[in-house]
């Protein structure tokens, strides 16, 4: 009698249990389904934004790269934190003369490497006018005893498919010894965009667009950036006088100042009419019992992961390529680079968790939904550059916690200690090896 006692408390135990997980995955699906409504639909004026201004634009059009940097251009930025005025920042100039970031070091054709980089907004992040490349010149330089010259063509929110677009055009114009072309794993997936900075309905935007259109209009295909805005009475007058009013103790100026507030209202303008980074509710299945949403949300950090769902957003909407070889405008500007002779370098570039967990991709944490995609995409790339990656993670030591190296737990773009690590693992790994042999011409 004892025994079926216990093995009735163990089935009540067991099936309370069960009936508990299943209340709560069931729970959980409900306040999901509400969840993406109120997300998917319009957004809240929002009162008392923080966003910053740029004027003039640092960016254009460029048909063929997305976007480009404006050579030597000296613009303004405001800054407004939660509805008011708190400053602006001095000119400042973010592209150098020939209209990329870092410094320009030595002359490029007195050199005897000649070297190109394409990259995402690792390449971009400087500090004192140094950026990563700008470091493996000189770090080049120190262990080949050569004049070195490194021209830095890194583009933010670029992925591999816009490095190559670039390359194509510009390789043969500078006709480099080297093509490196530096990669993170998110930008594998990454598509093409255009970058359009123009006024619409009173209010400049800065659009990013998935086709080469300057005269686009806002609309469910494109994305207007919602933190750095773009407006032409940001002016240095403006500031000026927004500053004495400030510091001649005119409280009410830094919210109450009509270019302030057609600010906030342009930053609201813009959000409303954004197709917003959100899941569509009508692509998930609340009734599926292949999978449980609770347990991805609670053990994999992530609701729909091996779902297939995910947010479609220009600017973080990912390819659905497996294959390099399957895009025929890739396919070409490879063969572009390739046929000037100039030898490719495949670089990967480990990010926060990839360093700290010694594994070279992490496919998931870069936004990819199909594990499969990326390897494939990978050896793609490599057969048509005839190279083999450089995996930079052997060439870094090993560390537990890369939070000092870069800028915030969130943010994992390197910071400058970061920067010198990264240039540092990139010297070693060329100068090891035949990788700076002559190349073939």
């Amino acid at each position: 009698m004892s025994h079926m006692r216990r093995y009735l408390d163990v089935l009540l135990l067991f099936g309370s249990l069960i009936f508990g997980l299943l209340s709560t995955e069931a729970v959980y699906r409900v306040w999901l389904f509400a969840k993406l409504r109120v997300l998917a639909g319009p957004v809240r004026y929002d009162p008392a934004p923080s966003f910053g201004v740029f004027n003039p634009p640092p960016w254009r059009f460029d048909p063929d790269g997305g976007f480009s940097y404006v050579p030597g251009l000296s613009f303004w930025t405001a800054n407004v934190n939660k509805g008011e005025f708190v400053g602006c920042s001095q000119p400042q100039v973010m592209a150098n003369e020939q209209g990329n970031i870092g410094r320009v070091i030595g002359s490029y054709d007195a050199a005897d490497i000649k070297i190109l980089v394409f990259g995402d907004s690792f390449a971009t992040m400087h500090f004192n006018g140094d950026t990563w490349p700008n470091l493996l010149q000189r770090k080049l330089e120190t262990a080949t005893g050569k004049r070195v010259h490194v021209v830095n063509f890194g583009r933010d929110s670029f992925g591999l498919l816009q490095m190559l677009d670039l390359a194509a055009r510009e390789v043969p114009r500078w006709k480099p010894d080297y093509v490196i072309i530096a990669f993170i794993t998110n930008d594998l997936i990454r598509p093409r965009y255009w970058r359009v900075v123009r006024e619409v309905r009173g209010h400049w935007r800065m659009i990013m667009a998935m086709e080469p259109n300057e005269h686009i209009d806002p609309g469910p295909d494109t994305s207007t950036n919602e933190v750095a805005l773009v407006s032409p009475a940001v002016t240095r007058e403006w500031c000026q006088a927004m500053a004495a009013r400030t510091a001649a103790g005119d409280r009410t100026a830094a919210r109450t100042d009509p270019t302030v507030i057609d600010l906030i209202k342009q930053y609201n303008s813009i959000r409303a009419e954004n197709p917003r980074q959100i899941i569509d509710p009508g692509h998930y299945d609340p009734w599926t019992l292949r999978t449980s949403y609770f347990y991805n949300r609670i053990a994999l950090g992530d609701t729909f992961r091996g779902t297939g769902v995910r947010a479609r957003r220009v600017g973080y909407a990912s390819i659905d390529l497996t294959s390099f070889v399957d895009d025929s405008k890739f396919v070409g500007a490879v063969r572009r680079v390739l046929d000037t002779g100039a030898k490719p370098i495949l670089v990967h570039f480990p990010v926060r968790p990839e360093v700290e967990r010694r594994k070279q991709y992490l496919w998931h944490e870069s936004g990819s939904t199909d594990e499969t995609q990326g390897p494939s995409l990978v050896k793609s790339l490599e057969h048509l550059l005839g190279t083999q990656t450089i995996n930079l993670l052997e060439f870094m030591p090993p560390v537990k916690d890369f939070t000092p190296y870069i800028s915030s737990p969130t943010d994992w773009h390197p910071n400058a200690e970061g920067v010198e690590i990264y240039s540092d693992a990139l010297a070693k790994a060329l100068v090891t090896g035949d990788r700076l042999s002559p190349p073939k011409r």
